[in-house]
């Protein structure tokens, strides 16, 4: 609950005669002399609750008589499988002598099984949920793209200017311009959300269930964005993101002839307020895709063989997004 001043409390909620029936309820009440109220509102199936209880409920009994206790008995095993894994979470920050609004060494988290990882990294949102208050509740989709970027070693956008970051050996929740680099060099894996130091997140959406949530849920935070085909079957080993360098070292073949990055951005007429934090989305062989501009012609889907088409995505930092959306 919350409190008038915004102040947010945990109320223990007891709930005793949960697991007896209601037809055992009221025959005892009935036994006792004692008048009981019903909610009207029970028996109406607007809310998700009561279409459960007064339709599906129903159903799963005429298959299996036994529905309803075997419902029981998996809400008893839930119980103490999340008693014993709180308190395998609560050893684990005991022994790295830490708290959930602590950084955490990312080695001690690749060492834990999914199922404890997860929770731990819940925990870790929570922490920093209660003092930051910006940040919307964790979803499947923000807590698939913390795991990813612990095993990978990358960053997550959390929106609100916030990144879960495991990229230099410790995993932790910062402001996007608090942690920022001068430079840097982030891999992008397909599936996974990438925070830049800028505040902008990348994205490599390969068409998989989990890209699919991961693009929705970035789409919900950032206001504008841009992307850009490419076939993926013609990349050169994994992708990564860097800034521009120097004009030697930043140049690819484009539509046919071999541009730098400094005149791409120009002739495409980005405005050279954000020419500085667009990044380069790079390969093995340099540089794939500049934000604004074309794509290498050896990943270009109109200029190759039929391959497995997929999607580069540049989300721009919302602090610039105004800015952003007018160019």
């Amino acid at each position: 609950m919350t409190d008038a001043d915004g102040t947010t409390r945990t109320v223990p909620l007891l709930r005793p005669l949960l697991q007896i029936p209601r037809s055992r309820l009221q025959a005892y009440l009935k036994e006792q002399g004692v008048v009981h109220v019903t909610d009207s509102t029970n028996a109406q199936n607007d809310a998700s609750r009561n279409r459960l209880r007064n339709a599906l409920l129903p159903t799963a009994a005429a298959v299996n008589p036994g529905f309803a206790d075997a419902l029981l008995r998996l809400a008893d095993d839930a119980r103490e499988d999340e008693a014993y894994f709180d308190l395998r979470i609560t050893a684990f920050f005991a022994e790295h002598g830490c708290t959930a609004a602590d950084p955490i060494p990312r080695q001690a988290l690749l060492d834990q099984p999914p199922a404890v990882l997860r929770r731990i990294l819940s925990a870790v949102y929570d922490a920093h949920r209660t003092r930051i208050p910006t940040l919307k509740p964790l979803t499947h989709a923000v807590l698939d793209s913390m795991r990813t970027a612990v095993q990978t070693g990358t960053r997550a956008a959390l929106g609100a200017g916030y990144h879960f970051s495991a990229d230099d050996g410790f995993c932790r929740i910062a402001q996007d311009q608090m942690t920022a680099p001068q430079a840097y060099r982030l891999p992008l894996p397909p599936g996974s959300v990438v925070t830049l130091p800028t505040g902008a997140a990348c994205f490599f959406c390969d068409g998989s269930v989990t890209a699919s949530e991961n693009l929705q849920y970035l789409k919900n935070i950032y206001k504008f964005f841009i992307s850009t085909h490419i076939n993926s079957d013609t990349l050169i080993d994994s992708v990564y993101l860097r800034p521009r360098r120097d004009s030697k070292t930043d140049r690819y073949l484009c539509g046919g002839s071999h541009k730098t990055a400094k005149d791409a951005l120009s002739a495409h007429h980005v405005p050279a307020q954000l020419r500085p934090d667009i990044p380069l989305f790079c390969d093995g062989g340099g540089i794939v895709w500049i934000p604004h501009c074309g794509i290498r012609d050896s990943v270009n889907p109109r200029m190759t063989d039929k391959g497995t088409i997929c999607d580069f995505y540049y989300f721009y930092n919302n602090e610039v997004n105004d800015y952003a959306s007018r160019y």
